[in-house]
């Protein structure tokens, strides 16, 4: 998460899409303590995948508007978003890891996938795992507020960031970087291999406005 007062706007980092470089790239423009949010307090409560209905509540206990912000995030294709998503939580979640150190397999994707969900909960684990709990959240629900319409100006597409991404940061008055490097990039080349009839299924029901709004497709 970046905010910029000066210059009014907001960026909202949604988990695996991109979104630590974009926060990398736009940090010397941050004029709030963004942390972690075990260490998120009343009177500083940014933290790093802060959403934009809890930053639009903050932002009114403050005596702000943030719709008075150009605000924008990063969406992804859902499909290997959801497997990038998976492997993360396989390689850092302590019962995977104890279940590993005697032997025993990880939980399959798709008894993984089916408890998860696409707002809410989303992917479970511990309150302070943010990442974890908005990552398996439909971009429809990630960018809505409390009443449910949208409240973030501009959607950008993992995919075409590269071309996307520079009239938005010219926008800012943003100096536009020669290249983009994507940090912490974590998925299989071979993302595909992950799903079957019935977890392809699973994920063009819940994440349908995703699909048909941006254009993603299984074969993408």
């Amino acid at each position: 998460m970046i905010i910029c007062h000066s210059r009014k706007f907001v960026f909202f980092s949604f988990p695996k899409t991109g979104s630590e470089s974009l926060r990398d790239m736009l940090s010397d423009l941050n004029e709030e303590t963004v942390t972690s949010y075990s260490k998120a307090t009343v009177a500083s409560p940014w933290y790093s995948h802060m959403s934009p209905a809890e930053a639009k509540t903050a932002f009114a206990a403050r005596g702000l508007n943030l719709g008075d912000y150009f605000t924008f995030t990063v969406t992804r294709n859902p499909y290997p978003r959801m497997v990038s998503i998976y492997e993360m939580v396989m390689a850092v979640d302590r019962s995977q890891r104890l279940w590993r150190g005697i032997g025993l397999p990880a939980k399959p994707f798709g008894k993984w996938l089916a408890g998860t969900q696409p707002g809410g909960a989303g992917g479970g684990g511990r309150n302070h795992d943010r990442w974890r709990k908005f990552g398996t959240w439909s971009t429809q629900n990630w960018i809505s507020g409390h009443e449910g319409r949208p409240i973030v100006d501009k959607v950008l597409k993992l995919e075409h960031l590269s071309g996307d991404l520079p009239a938005v940061l010219k926008l800012l008055d943003v100096p536009v970087p020669e290249t983009l490097v994507h940090k912490n990039r974590r998925v299989s080349s071979d993302w595909r291999s992950y799903y079957n009839t019935a977890t392809r299924a699973l994920v063009a029901d819940r994440f349908a406005w995703d699909l048909d709004t941006y254009g993603y497709g299984f074969q993408d």
